[in-house]
């Protein structure tokens, strides 16, 4: 095992995840936030929603969830959003798809992530479920904030 290159891989990794651009622009600005500054704010709001309520979830799975929820559109140069036409959504699954069986392979010691991704993908736990209200619920306050820019 070579600790180094294994740390660049996932380096690598967030890496490509920053190039994603999403269509929200960073407030009193022209730039796009991008796919690792929003996971951020969803992995902030998410925590802040837990801290309020308490819910009878597990944090660590609620945490792991939303830094790794957008893991799949590496590879997109722009994030497909949830107005978009039936066409793109299915290419964008394909491109999922396909980028799930990329990570497993680069990513076969590191299957805890990868399983995170999967178990998110699933959307069959109550913390998965919470972690995709609150990104939904990141664009429409990111979008408050800027004045309603994006929409």
């Amino acid at each position: 095992m070579n600790t180094t290159s294994d740390l660049e891989k996932v380096q690598k990794l967030v890496l490509d995840i920053v190039m994603i651009e999403r269509d929200h622009n960073i407030p009193g600005s022209d730039r796009h936030e991008n796919v690792v500054e929003h996971s951020m704010a969803v992995t902030m709001l998410c925590w802040k929603m837990y801290n309020q309520f308490e819910p009878d979830l597990d944090l660590e799975k609620v945490l792991k969830y939303s830094l790794v929820h957008d893991y799949l559109e590496r590879g997109l140069k722009k994030d497909v959003n949830t107005y978009a036409d039936a066409s793109a959504k299915e290419q964008k699954k394909k491109q999922e798809a396909l980028e799930l069986a990329r990570l497993k392979d680069d990513f076969s010691d590191f299957s805890s992530m990868v399983g995170a991704i999967q178990q998110y993908e699933m959307m069959s736990d109550e913390e998965s479920k919470f972690v995709w209200s609150i990104d939904k619920m990141q664009a429409m306050i990111l979008g408050s904030i800027d004045n309603w820019r994006p929409y």
